[in-house]
């Protein structure tokens, strides 16, 4: 079974860069509301998703549960952090910020560690994973991210103009 949260377009069944009908299958009751009680040292949502009986737990995202137990696959979409850090990368007061970053190491060092597989969406951010965590390099699969071909379907009618879309968070090390 997979469970997504906030970044389930990337992680929706209909995606395909793996075979999803083999490592799935059917959510045994409600989905879980993750933002209601995900609480900061994950002890509720591990305790919840063990109670599921989980095949496998993916976790889009670098931030899996501290305490899970099961099978994880873990998505780590870049390693900016272990690029850049320091004042010039926050805009949160510096005491606050180099206990985020602490705190963001940590997690990124268990989620790697605890991970039976890690999908990247480039070779790029392959070889920052290996470069910081070399034991991880026969965990890694690289799925490239991608956008439905019903995007590039365009009439002369529905062709849009040009523009500019930056889905991202406004730090200054995205130089925005």
């Amino acid at each position: 079974m997979i469970i997504v949260g906030a970044l389930s377009t990337y992680a929706n069944p209909t995606f395909d860069p793996l075979d999803w009908n083999q490592i799935m299958r059917v959510w045994p009751g409600k989905p879980y509301p993750l933002g209601a009680t995900w609480d900061g040292n994950g002890v509720n949502f591990p305790i919840h998703l063990h109670g599921q009986h989980l095949d496998l737990l993916h976790v889009p995202h670098f931030n899996v549960p501290l305490f899970y137990k099961g099978k994880v696959v873990v998505t780590i979409h870049d390693l900016l952090w272990h690029e850049y850090r320091g004042p010039a990368v926050t805009t949160l007061p510096i005491w606050q910020y180099w206990a985020k970053y602490a705190m963001y190491r940590v997690t990124v060092s268990k989620a790697i560690a605890k991970a039976n597989r890690i999908l990247v969406p480039a070779k790029t951010v392959a070889n920052q994973v290996v470069h910081y965590y070399p034991k991880a390099k026969h965990k890694i699969v690289i799925t490239p991210e991608g956008v439905s071909s019903d995007f590039f379907v365009h009439t002369a009618a529905t062709k849009p103009k040009p523009y500019f879309v930056y889905l991202g968070s406004l730090y200054p090390h995205k130089n925005v």
